[in-house]
């Protein structure tokens, strides 16, 4: 494998580029002066036969034309839209990319910098180094992420991955992309705008092309609002940048978190001194384990390349359709198969107007492709030595209905020529019909269809009614909250003044409660969670603590332990009788327990939600435990 020369175009990885010279013949194009690098790629030339590169990177029109040796162009990212694949089409390069192996990367820094940006955690950071907790105290309030409206602009690999994320933090999600999928558990919006409208936190995670450029303008800016939030993880062409910068400097956008940038990497300088805003420097992808895993994908593309073995993660360069691009944030545009084609061999297509594409981001073509070879031994279904080919396997090169011959008959005839003038957009191609045999009859096809349909549906109203008979039973398993006991380890009061400067009165309490939590159920366990639990004085929470969730098994009893905490709580009107309570002080438990058991795996679940308030007189003279009677306490 020394014998192939690869054009390294840029340094990327230092596992890729040690690889690379261990592997094959490296050659590094920063080797030579940007000045001299005509002259360097013409000495060179007749050696590269590979050219690896990135999205920053890539092979264009230019040097691809300077390289009549090429035979593969293997990119170290998922976009590819630097490479000229008209061009690569055309000499028959082969181009391939590192798809899947950084959805999961991706989608968790989509995740951290909506976090990030609604909780302020970099500012938060400066404030702490820059000594300001100490000298002006605590830092201002924030949002939480958890229960926000999240909206996601392409719902293909990453979004899906987007999405699975967000669930776990109870955030209701929303999606645009070209064609509606059947998703139950999300809502879909026809249209970028009005899935602003509805949506906390609008994260961008679909392939650019010249559909998708700007998608996010001044109008769905606007939509998204002053409390919004923008995440983009794509690209940064995505988002009209000067709008952006504009909505965050007058307010009309709440915050943004963004990895990308229209002309990296150069960023706005406005952008460095807003607030409201988290910058990282296009690092979707950059950890440790996901650029050793695609560096490893481009190292066996270009080895099963040499060995003439099927590539990894070839491009389909489709003829009948216009140069696609995409982003790292998703490759469902451009699909990827194992084993590939020669790269020399032409391959023609069926183009149906107005089908949608297979990605479920990119709105870059509005055609799909179906291939049709010049004789069913070049299929990838068929092989040579197979002899008769299949019906079944010839059937699926068409995306339409065979044309019977005018005299209805079936299949004796050799290949005829589709006649012109249909009025349907079809381009005139050699249709190949069987050798031997007979189609089926149309309405036998349409009969044993609707027979399987009827009892598919049959299996699922089975399904669905077991399903509902076994939720009914297990509803009436209701897990039972007791509260236990309180113990008080520290109560005390002072004056002083809020984070304004506002003098009031300021009570710290820290104390334990415990609380028994009983699941009757011999079906199933539980997962128990809590919202806040808060200990009140006169409607003021003074102390909150949250139940670790923690999975119960069923018929069993578990005795579990919040500590519920409040530092310096401001009490206002209300600390004149704090000081009147002579050490005995009136507060009130309000605490909220939930639960939820998997009867059927996910399929069939039951939730309870037990609310419960108790008064309860503590004293800041005694650390013995309150215990506490179920009559006390209100259940509902």
């Amino acid at each position: 494998m020394e014998s192939l020369g690869v054009l390294l175009l840029h340094p990327m990885n230092a596992y890729l580029e040690q690889e690379l010279d261990r592997r094959f013949r490296l050659i590094r194009l920063w080797d030579s002066p940007p000045d001299a690098r005509a002259d360097f790629l013409r000495s060179n030339a007749a050696a590269i036969r590979a050219v690896v590169g990135n999205a920053g990177y890539n092979a264009d029109s230019a040097l691809i034309d300077a390289l009549p040796a090429l035979e593969i162009v293997a990119s170290f990212s998922v976009g590819i839209d630097r490479v000229d694949l008209a061009k690569c089409r055309e000499r028959g390069i082969r181009v391939t990319n590192t798809p899947d192996v950084l959805t999961d990367d991706v989608a968790d820094l989509a995740v951290g910098l909506a976090i990030a940006a609604l909780r302020k955690i970099p500012q938060a950071d400066r404030y702490v180094r820059a000594g300001l907790w100490k000298a002006k105290g605590d830092y201002t309030l924030t949002t939480r992420f958890s229960g926000k409206r999240v909206g996601i602009i392409g719902l293909g690999r990453i979004g899906l991955a987007i999405a699975t994320r967000v669930e776990a933090f109870d955030c209701p999600v929303n999606y645009y992309q070209r064609t509606k999928k059947e998703y139950p558990n999300y809502t879909y919006y026809p249209s970028v705008v009005e899935l602003a409208a509805n949506s906390d936190v609008l994260v961008v995670a679909c392939p650019l092309n010249e559909q998708t450029r700007h998608i996010v303008n001044r109008e769905v800016i606007d939509a998204l609002g002053p409390k919004g939030v923008l995440i983009n993880i794509g690209r940064g062409p995505h988002v009209d940048e000067p709008e952006l910068v504009s909505a965050l400097v007058e307010g009309r956008l709440g915050g943004a978190g963004l990895d990308v940038f229209e002309d990296e990497p150069n960023v706005p300088e406005a952008l460095f001194t807003l607030d409201n805003v988290v910058l990282v420097p296009h690092v979707g992808s950059g950890t440790h384990e996901t650029r050793q895993a695609m560096a490893d994908l481009v190292l066996g593309n270009l080895e099963a390349h040499v060995l003439k073995k099927p590539l990894l993660t070839p491009l389909q360069l489709r003829r009948a359709t216009m140069k696609h691009t995409t982003s790292d944030s998703d490759v469902t545009s451009l699909a990827t198969t194992s084993p590939s084609r020669s790269p020399k061999r032409s391959a023609y297509y069926v183009v149906s107007p107005s089908r949608d594409s297979r990605d479920d981001g990119d709105k870059s073509s509005s055609t799909q492709a179906t291939p049709v070879y010049s004789s069913p031994l070049e299929s990838p279904s068929h092989q040579s030595s197979l002899g008769p080919h299949s019906r079944a396997s010839s059937a699926s090169r068409f995306s339409g209905p065979l044309l019977r011959s005018p005299s209805g008959g079936g299949g004796k005839a050799a290949s005829r020529k589709r006649p012109r003038g249909h009025g349907k957009g079809w381009h005139e191609v050699d249709v190949i019909d069987e050798d031997d045999g007979e189609y089926d009859d149309e309405d036998q096809e349409v009969s044993r269809g609707c027979v399987v349909a009827f009892w598919f549906s049959v299996l699922v109203l089975a399904f669905t009614l077991v399903c509902l008979v076994v939720w009914g039973a297990a509803r009436r398993y209701k897990p039972t909250v007791v509260v236990k006991s309180l113990t008080v380890d520290n109560l005390y009061d002072g004056e002083g003044v809020d984070h304004t400067g506002v003098p009031t009165k300021l009570v710290t309490v820290h104390c334990l409660l415990k609380i028994d939590v009983d699941n009757p159920s011999t079906m199933f366990g539980i997962h128990v969670s809590s919202s806040s639990m808060q200990l009140m004085y006169s409607q003021i929470p003074i102390a909150n603590g949250q139940l670790e969730k923690f999975y119960q098994p069923k018929a069993s009893r578990h005795v579990a332990s919040v500590i519920l905490h409040g530092e310096k709580t401001p009490l206002y009107g209300a600390g004149a009788t704090f000081s009147d309570t002579g050490g005995a002080v009136p507060l009130t438990l309000d605490l909220v327990v939930n639960t939820r058991g998997y009867v059927i795996g996910r399929l069939v679940r039951v939730t309870h939600e037990k609310r419960v308030q108790c008064p309860v007189v503590v004293s800041s003279r005694s650390d013995r435990p309150i215990r506490f009677t179920q009559s006390a306490c209100s259940y509902t």
